[in-house]
């Protein structure tokens, strides 16, 4: 068998992280190494043990799970970020995306998604629970569609009109 997935836990909750390890450890291919409380210590202990993955809530006090995930993904390429949270709303999956992370699962959905969304992320793939992928399919569709109406708006106007925009911006 190979190599244990390595698992560091953020979560300013003790008793979320207890039982988020010992359903992890139970798993054959997995085992969490590391916990941390908050954003600054998740980026700590990313850079000390180098785990395979770092399964991170969003609200944590001090230096926020976004800002976490955005130093990670940035600074500690080969550790995938997936976050389990219980925030569902289109703001927070666009933010979590943008910021690098590789996966993103509801809390109460944890016992049955999380397993399979650190099994694939290690292998480079991205998780997303069913509606995420819904939410984020529509946010860049209405961007799309925003884009569109934008350059609708600058074909109504005037070669003088467009210079003038043109030496005004």
């Amino acid at each position: 068998m190979s190599e244990k997935i390595q698992v560091v836990l953020a979560d300013d909750h003790a008793v979320l992280r207890a039982g988020l390890r010992a359903l992890l450890n139970v798993e054959p291919d997995m085992e969490v190494v590391g916990e941390a409380t908050n954003g600054q210590e998740a980026i700590e202990r990313v850079a000390e043990l180098a785990p395979d993955v770092i399964v991170m809530d969003l609200t944590m006090p001090g230096l926020s799970g976004l800002d976490a995930i955005a130093h990670i993904a940035s600074q500690h390429l080969d550790t995938k970020v997936v976050v389990l949270t219980m925030h569902a709303e289109e703001q927070y999956i666009v933010q979590v995306i943008q910021c690098g992370a590789a996966g993103y699962v509801l809390k109460s959905a944890a016992d049955t998604d999380l397993i399979d969304a650190i099994r694939q992320v290690v292998q480079g793939k991205t998780y997303l629970y069913p509606d995420a992928a819904h939410i984020l399919v529509e946010h860049y569709r209405h961007q799309g569609e925003h884009r569109r109406e934008e350059e609708d708006s600058l074909d109504l106007l005037s070669d003088r009109e467009r210079e003038v925009l043109t030496y005004t911006a």
